[in-house]
This record gives C-alpha cells, structure tokens and sequence, in this order.
C-alpha cells in the first residue's frame, strides 16, 4: 500500500487480517495509528514518509514477531 494515498487505516484492519506477515504504508498520510494488537503474525512494518502525529499506548503490544 506504499505511495496509496492512504489519510488513515481502518480500526478493524487486524481482525479483518489476521495473519498479516507485512504491512508496507510508506509514503502515505497516515495521521493516526491504530492499534496492531491483533496481527500478531506481525513480522514489518513500514511508516516512513507518513505524517504520524498519533500512536495508540497498544499499537505495538504484543507483536512479538516483529522485526
């Protein structure tokens, strides 16, 4: 999803995709973070280039897959 033009993602994205291994947001909008709790297939995650000003404290929780 890098350069899609994304402003915000939606708050269910982990439930509706649970076995998520990367998540690749790069240069986007993305203002808000939700959080990631329930994609603990989680290994990436790509942000950069986004104009993050929130981060949910259970953004990161949990992902122990995480790299």
């Amino acid at each position: 999803l890098t350069r899609a033009g994304l402003s915000a993602l939606p708050p269910d994205l982990c439930e509706q995709l649970p076995r998520l291994r990367v998540l690749e947001l790069s240069y986007n909008q993305i203002e808000d973070l939700p959080s990631f709790y329930r994609c603990s297939a989680l290994q990436e995650i790509g942000l950069q280039h986004n104009q993050i000003r929130r981060i949910e404290s259970s953004t990161f929780r949990k992902l122990t897959s995480l790299r």
